[in-house]
This record gives C-alpha cells, sequence and structure tokens, in this order.
C-alpha cells in the first residue's frame, strides 16, 4: 500500500487530490478525491471563577467555561472528605449541587473540563455545610422597576434586601435559610385617583405560585451586605382606553416596601368628541347667536396633537365656521364657533363638521358631527291636549276613551321646546293614524283644522270614536301633517304621535271559554296524558291542562287563571298559564277553572256574567269507575193526553255512591212536542243502587194538536244534576191528543190495533 502525506494546506479549506498510476508502458487514468483539512481537538484549560456557596447539609458549586484550550463538550465534578467516595460526576450545565453532606465538616471540591482529547487539570476548592441561622432578619431596603409601561407589555422588579452579619465560628459564617418573597400591587397612594386603579387581572406575576416567590440564594457573610432578588411582571390588555396606575409591594420577613407608582400606557385608540352645547340639541338657527363647538379627547391625552376643522357643504353665503381656539389640542378641549344665515327657503338643512388632525395633505379625521340648521321661516309643531266644554285642559289627561265616547281635542302651536308659541301665518293641520286603529274607529268634527295666526295659535275639534265590532282594545295615534299659507311657501311638516289614546272596546266579553268541542277535547288530551281516556283518578295522579287551550280572550288582553274543587277527594294548583289538577283521596270533585282578564264528557262551560272573566266545569272522581248513566224506556210507545204513561229507567254503570238525579230532558232538534206537553218527574239512583225509574205521562190540555189524526213526537234525553255522571241513550214516545175525532167504528178498531202493536212507527216509515 503506497501513501502520501500533503502538508502546508489551510484548515477549513476544501481541496480535491488526484492519483495516477505509471509503469513502462505509460500513465494510467487519474482517480479523485475531495477533503478539507482541520485543526486538531486540544484538550480543554481549566474552569475559570470555581465557587462554592455553602448551605444546609449541601453545598452549590458555579464556575464559568475555561479561557484556553479547546471547547469542553462537558464537565466532571467531586467532593472529597470524611464519609464520601470521592468518585467523578459528569453534568453539562456549568454547575452542580452535592447534597446529603454533613455540617461543620469541611469538605474539597474538584471541577474540571472534558472532551474527546482529554482531561483538564482540576480545579478545587473548599467549603464547609452548616445548618441555618433562625435569628436571621432580612430586610426590603428598596424595590424599583420603570415607572411606565405599555399593555400587554412586561416589567422586570428589583429587589434590594439587607442580610445582616452572622457571626465566624472556626472561621465560618452559618448560612440562613431560604425566604418567601411575598408580592402585591396596591392602589391607594394619595397620587392615584379614583378610576385610575388597576383591576385584578390585569397585572399579574410571572413563574411565581400563590402571589409569593422562593429566594434560595442568599449568601451570608461576617459583614452586613446588600442582595438583589428579581422577578417579572405580565401587564394585561383591556377595553377601555384608559391610563392605569399601580404600585409592587414587597414583603420578606414581614417587613414591607413599595415601588414608585407604575403607570400602564393604555393601547386602546383615543376617542375624539366633537358636540354642541346640550342645550342646542345638535341644531344652529338661521340669524340666531352663533354656537359653540367643542372638539376633546375621551380620556384626555399626555400630550397635544394639532387639530383643524372642515364644513361641508362649505357655503360662505350661508354657513360661518370660525377657528379653532388652539390648533393644538388633547390634554384640554378646544372651541369654535359656527353660525348660519336666514336664506328664505322654508327649509331645515344638515351641514357636517368634521375634525382633523395631521399636516395638510396628509390629515386624518378624528370626529364628525351632523349639525341640523333650523330654517327660520320653518313650519312649527303642535300637540294635543285634551280638554273640556269651556277648553280648559283635564287633569290628569286621560289615557283611554271608550267606542261610543266623544273627547274635545285642543291643537296648539309648539317650538322646539314643547311650549305654547304664537303662529306666524294660518295653519292647515291634518290628522292621520297610525297604529292599530285606523280611519274607520273614529271622526273628525273638522277636518282638516285650521289655526288661525294671532296670540291664541290654537283650535278645538271633536274627537268622536266608533263602536264597532272588533273584540279587544286597540291604540290609536295620531300622526299630524302642517301646512301653511301659500304666501309664504309651499311645502309640510310632519308631526309624530301627536295624540295618542287607547280606544276600550264596548265588547260585553273580555275573556270567554272555548266551544264545547275545544274544551272537551283539550281536557281529554290532559287525561289521556295522565291516566286513560276516563274520568277516574288513582291517588296521586295528576292532570296538567294549559289555561290558553281553554279560553278565548279579546285583542289585547292578557289572561291569568284560577282553579278550585268543591271536594277533598281533588287538589288544584296554578302556575302560570298551567294548571294542575291532583287526585288525593276517594271521592268525587268538582273543578272549576276560571280565566281572569288584567272536558271529558260532563264538562260543562258555566254562564259569563263578569265580562272580565270565564269558567269551566267538570268531576274528577278518584278510585271510583267513572259514573256513566244509560236511559232506556219503551221503544217509540204511544201516549195518550189523559191516559196511561210510559216508563223510563236510568241505569248506572256501577253502584252510586251518593243519590244521584237524572233529570229528562226535551231534545228540542228532534221533538215536535212542547214542554207542556208531557211530564216527568226527575229519576233518583239511591246511593248503593244501579237504577232508578220515572213515569212519563201526556199532558191532557183540551186542545186539539193532531193534525190530520198525525201525533206529535216526544225525544227524551237524560242529564246528571250537578254533572254527577255522563248519561247515554235517548227514549221516544208518540203524543195523541185526546179529542180526535169520531171515527167510524171499523176506523176506530183498526186504529186501535195500530197503535197496539205500534204499528203508527211503521206507518210513519221509520
Amino acid at each position: 500500500m503506497s501513501g502520501h502525506t500533503a502538508t502546508g494546506l489551510t484548515n477549513g479549506t476544501e481541496y480535491t487530490f488526484e492519483v495516477q498510476a505509471m509503469n513502462a508502458a505509460g500513465t494510467g487514468p487519474a482517480a479523485s478525491v475531495m477533503a478539507t483539512p482541520v485543526a486538531a481537538v486540544a484538550a480543554p484549560g481549566v474552569v475559570q471563577n470555581l465557587e462554592a456557596v455553602a448551605g444546609d447539609e449541601q453545598v452549590t458549586l458555579n464556575w464559568d467555561a475555561p479561557s484556553s484550550g479547546g471547547a469542553p463538550s462537558g464537565y466532571e465534578y467531586r467532593v472529597m472528605g470524611a464519609g464520601v467516595s470521592g468518585a467523578w460526576s459528569d453534568t453539562s450545565y456549568k454547575s452542580a449541587t452535592v447534597t446529603d453532606l454533613a455540617n461543620g465538616t469541611e469538605y474539597t471540591f474538584e471541577v474540571r473540563a472534558v472532551n474527546s482529547a482529554g482531561d483538564s487539570d482540576a480545579e478545587s476548592v473548599k467549603a464547609t455545610p452548616m445548618g441555618p441561622d433562625p435569628g436571621v432578619q432580612v430586610t426590603v431596603k428598596e424595590v424599583t422597576a420603570a415607572t411606565g409601561v405599555a399593555e400587554s407589555g412586561g416589567l422586570e422588579v428589583t429587589v434590594v434586601a439587607t442580610v445582616p452579619a452572622g457571626t465566624k465560628v472556626d472561621d465560618k459564617v452559618a448560612p440562613i435559610a431560604s425566604r418567601t418573597v411575598t408580592v402585591s400591587f396596591p392602589t391607594d397612594d394619595a397620587t392615584i385617583e379614583a378610576g385610575e386603579d388597576a383591576e385584578d387581572g390585569e397585572v399579574r406575576l410571572l413563574g411565581a405560585s400563590g402571589g409569593a416567590y422562593t429566594w434560595t440564594r442568599i449568601t451570608r457573610t461576617d459583614k452586613d451586605s446588600e442582595q438583589t432578588y428579581k422577578f417579572r411582571v405580565a401587564i394585561g390588555q383591556d377595553l377601555d382606553a384608559e391610563d392605569e396606575k399601580f404600585q409592587i409591594e414587597v414583603q420578606i420577613d414581614g417587613a414591607a416596601k413599595r415601588s414608585k407608582v407604575v403607570t400602564v400606557d393604555d393601547a386602546q385608540e383615543q376617542t375624539y368628541v366633537l358636540s354642541l352645547p346640550s342645550a342646542a340639541k345638535g341644531a344652529v338657527e338661521e340669524g340666531g347667536d352663533a354656537a359653540t363647538l367643542t372638539l376633546k379627547a375621551d380620556p384626555a391625552r399626555t400630550m397635544d396633537i394639532p387639530a383643524a376643522l372642515a364644513l361641508e357643504p362649505n357655503d360662505p353665503s350661508k354657513y360661518t365656521l370660525g377657528s379653532l381656539s388652539s390648533d393644538m389640542f388633547g390634554i384640554s378641549a378646544v372651541t369654535a364657533s359656527i353660525s348660519a344665515k336666514a336664506d328664505g327657503d322654508r327649509t331645515d338643512d344638515t351641514i357636517t363638521v368634521t375634525a382633523y388632525t395631521g399636516a395638510l395633505g396628509s390629515r386624518t379625521e378624528i370626529a364628525s358631527l351632523d349639525i341640523t340648521v333650523t330654517d327660520a321661516n320653518a313650519l312649527p309643531a303642535v300637540k294635543a291636549t285634551l280638554v273640556d266644554d269651556d277648553g280648559e285642559a283635564l287633569d290628569p289627561q286621560p289615557m283611554s276613551v271608550a267606542e261610543g265616547e266623544t273627547v274635545k281635542v285642543m291643537l296648539t302651536v309648539v317650538d322646539k321646546d314643547g311650549k305654547a308659541m304664537k303662529a306666524a301665518e294660518k295653519l292647515s293641520v291634518s290628522l292621520m293614524p297610525t297604529g292599530m286603529a285606523d280611519s274607520t274607529d273614529y271622526r273628525l268634527s273638522t277636518h282638516p283644522i285650521e289655526i288661525a295666526s294671532g296670540e291664541e295659535s290654537s283650535a278645538a275639534v271633536d274627537l268622536m270614536i266608533t263602536e264597532d265590532q272588533d273584540i279587544g282594545d286597540e291604540d290609536l295615534t295620531l300622526n299630524a301633517s302642517v301646512s301653511g299659507d301659500a304666501k309664504i311657501g309651499s311645502g309640510t311638516r310632519s308631526v309624530m304621535g301627536v295624540l295618542s289614546l287607547m280606544i276600550q272596546d264596548a265588547t260585553d266579553k273580555l275573556v270567554w271559554a272555548k266551544t264545547q268541542a275545544e274544551v272537551e277535547a283539550a281536557i281529554y288530551a290532559a287525561k289521556e296524558a295522565g291516566m286513560g281516556d276516563d274520568m277516574v283518578f288513582s291517588r296521586g295522579e295528576m292532570l296538567e291542562v294549559m289555561g290558553g287551550l281553554l279560553f278565548n280572550s279579546a285583542e289585547g288582553v292578557t289572561l291569568s287563571y284560577s282553579a278550585a274543587s268543591d271536594g277533598a277527594a281533588a287538589a288544584v294548583s296554578v302556575t302560570g298559564g298551567m294548571v294542575t289538577v291532583r287526585a288525593v283521596s276517594e271521592g268525587m270533585a268538582h273543578i272549576t277553572i276560571t280565566a281572569h282578564a288584567n272536558m271529558a264528557a260532563g264538562v260543562m262551560i258555566l254562564d259569563q256574567t263578569d265580562p272580565r272573566s270565564a269558567s269551566i266545569l267538570f268531576p274528577v272522581e278518584v278510585g271510583l269507575e267513572a259514573l256513566t248513566i244509560m236511559l232506556a224506556g219503551p221503544e217509540d210507545m204511544n201516549l195518550v193526553e189523559g191516559g196511561m204513561g210510559g216508563m223510563v229507567t236510568a241505569t248506572a254503570n256501577r253502584e252510586v255512591t251518593a243519590d244521584v238525579t237524572v233529570m229528562l230532558m226535551r231534545d228540542r232538534a228532534m221533538s215536535s212536542a212542547g214542554e207542556d206537553d208531557f211530564m216527568s218527574e226527575p229519576i233518583v239512583i239511591t246511593a248503593g243502587m244501579l237504577t232508578g225509574s220515572t213515569m212519563v205521562t201526556a199532558v191532557e190540555d183540551g186542545m186539539m194538536e193532531n193534525m190530520n189524526n198525525m201525533p206529535e213526537e216526544l225525544v227524551l234525553y237524560g242529564m246528571t244534576e250537578g254533572m254527577a255522571g255522563e248519561v247515554s241513550g235517548e227514549v221516544k214516545f208518540y203524543l195523541w191528543d185526546d179529542a180526535v175525532p169520531a171515527l167510524p167504528l171499523i176506523a176506530q178498531l183498526l186504529l186501535a190495533a195500530f197503535l197496539a202493536i205500534g204499528g203508527y212507527r211503521r206507518y210513519r216509515g221509520r
């Protein structure tokens, strides 16, 4: 193997090397390779500034990197003395803490740097760990920090503390234990005004636990010394566009010191306000005194900025805008005057004043204000007042008027402040409705209304409220359209809400029960949601039904509900619009639900006597099968006036717990006979029984009622007294007049036969 070493090269520079083989026949092709020479690695030098800080059963070593030799890749350290092994330990840091040492025992510590070329010579230091002296008082001397900081920024705080000297024993000073550094941010300094204090959460410590730090590296010597501790404070960002202030208070061993007041420079944009005096109400008058514009910064700035005003439209023949009282503002407000000349066009104008900052050509708009220029000849407004027949204002002014009522309205010319004024010309006022009520709901005795110029400048008109078929109160709001004398100029002025009254509806009902079918459907649905499709409850079960499903109300009326039970079997309660019926004990109860203005079978809608309330009633049985009664009697029986009657029987589905009375009622839709054409006593089913009966007879009235020998039909149905249960089934009778004219004997015999076998029923085609 052949080789060659090239010398005299520069480290770090890349070179190309070529090699050719030669013999008697000649030189072969060259082979090439690239390489970069590098400096040889040198062993590191000795570490610098080695120090040992003794603590309680430990010593902390600190050192700096070597100032000569090769760069170290790491460090090794060891401790030598009684009870230790003396073995080397490695670290990549320039510090190490040796623990588990004996207080009062002197140890030797060695540190060396290492790399791939070897180890440096060891640097050594001696130290004796010692237990803490509990009687030491560390005192805060001063707390310093910058006095200004931006929102979302940070602040470094330096604490200078005095550590008292310790007594040397065997040339050693006992160390002290770590100290708790407690930090808070008070805002009670006399220079911090209300509203300037920083709020909780806007200032917070970094790297602290519970608002406190632990200071561990405190050095103690045989002389009093000052030592420094540092920490950082984070500043949040809020949205109030205000600078805020606070202090930093640090406490160690019970003694505290504060920093100077720190101001947080707010990050929000400044707000600039351009305004007229509040008395001007955003307007200047044509031909009137000049008004004062004010430009200010809110909140006030810490330094002034340049400012200027511009007017749009800039018409010197109509408007005059003065210069600002100062071309710099921010710390204090600046003012300017603005005035308008009368132009005679009978129209209010709008002008815009804009505030700028910056030099001409690069200025920035910071605020603007739209100003109404009140025309000198503008049409006035009018207001309406309800008055008596003598024109005196009613006190208090009515808030409502009833349908069919007439009230007298006085229209008066007023200025912009609502005060009566003299009209400069004859005015014509038209009143137009808006809102719920329309022109069909009222009439005016005169329309349009003319107001003459002069001292009074007012006119009266009768407002007559129409009775209509609508249900519910209606809001009547009248707007005014004011036009003036054509000599002065055309145009109109609209005045909104000149008069507002509530029209009280004349209907005799504000609330009423819904139809029988709707009420029963609501009760059935509530019952099915709880216990099934009958009205029998078990103890503890309940029925819930919304009052709005049972009642209707006039427009604009809100309803409240109440409910009551006439027996202990059921309890009721009302929550908002929900009525709850709860079964309590066995027995029967009747539930009344009432709606106030401000069901299953057996549900009865009660007659309404108070237009402000309406009620329904339905029965509830607890622990019993719902009572149903079947009405039965002879099928299509013929009754002759003064003759024998027909027996009608009511049969209950169970033994009744109390006497139940069933009244026989004439079905008016199905009966041609009248109420006076028959008699019957109520059927009574006695307690503990299933059935009861009564006799129905045709009343002999001495009048001939059966025309053409045709009987009257009587159809009867039943109803329990107090809605104790549901009655089903109907009984039908044919009533014959006892004054039937005499018939031939054979005809009478045939008729008797028909009656005996019910033939007439078949004759009627039933």
